[in-house]
């Protein structure tokens, strides 16, 4: 069993003790070149991280014997893709801050440092991250009504948005903790884990910093979640419309 500890950080001047950080990747054979690179540029920053193999048979050589990572072979827990991501929500049964991180993104040095106090200097009340959507008005199409902050873009200042990509979300699991295997549909995490943030009332918050800050090592992927949604983007369509419905009533009772 691997013992979590917490960390102390100074931020301002003042000293905060940190939960453990706990980390969700999902990655399939065709990411084999980019796994390694975004999987060393996290694996260090964290307390442990759940790894999900989907269509692996066995655990990549970079993550290998790592005692930081548990693997999950998608044989031992079917049909989940992309979503296997936020399995350890429900494996991990102590609270921490949990990292949703991607394979195809190369993650900085100071990435879960500066993160945390951020999300702390929030009171840990929010859901932080780097790439985000805000839904347009108005809205015909998940695809084309929103505007996207692109994760390795410039941003001078936090925005408030309506989606957050959960390949660089931070959240606190005593604000936010659910069970991936209850969504109808997979490989549509980010419009789903806004609508968990939503119904736990949490902001989201795309977070400032310098252009590439995070570097993507590969885009356009022909299998790639984006890829599909240009095909086809109804089910999303659907989902961002119930969002929009879901925070306007959340603003809507804020204001009473």
């Amino acid at each position: 069993m691997i013992r979590l500890t917490k960390r102390i950080f100074t931020s301002l001047g003042a000293h905060h003790e940190m939960p453990p950080v706990v980390a969700g990747m999902a990655t399939m054979p065709s990411r084999a070149h980019t796994f390694p690179t975004a999987f060393h540029s996290v694996i260090g920053q964290v307390d442990r991280l759940y790894l999900y193999l989907d269509g692996h048979d066995a655990v990549p050589a970079a993550a290998k014997d790592d005692p930081r990572v548990v693997p999950i072979l998608s044989r031992d827990v079917p049909g989940l893709q992309g979503n296997g991501k936020f399995l350890g929500l429900t494996l991990e049964k102590s609270d921490c801050l949990y990292l949703g991180v991607d394979d195809d993104i190369a993650y900085p040095r100071d990435y879960v440092r500066r993160t945390s106090e951020a999300l702390t200097a929030r009171q840990r009340r929010a859901i932080v991250g780097y790439h985000g959507s805000v839904l347009l008005d108005p809205f015909t199409s998940y695809a084309k009504s929103r505007e996207t902050i692109w994760f390795a873009g410039a941003l001078p200042k936090a925005r408030h948005v309506d989606v957050l990509g959960t390949g660089t979300v931070m959240f606190d699991t005593e604000m936010l903790r659910f069970d991936v295997r209850t969504w109808p549909h997979v490989n549509m995490l980010d419009l789903y884990f806004a609508l968990e943030a939503a119904t736990a009332n949490l902001a989201l918050i795309c977070l400032p910093r310098r252009r590439e800050y995070l570097l993507p090592l590969e885009e356009h992927q022909s299998d790639s979640i984006y890829a599909r949604l240009l095909r086809d983007d109804s089910v999303e369509t659907a989902l961002a419309i119930e969002l929009r419905e879901r925070l306007a009533k959340s603003r809507q009772a804020r204001r009473n």
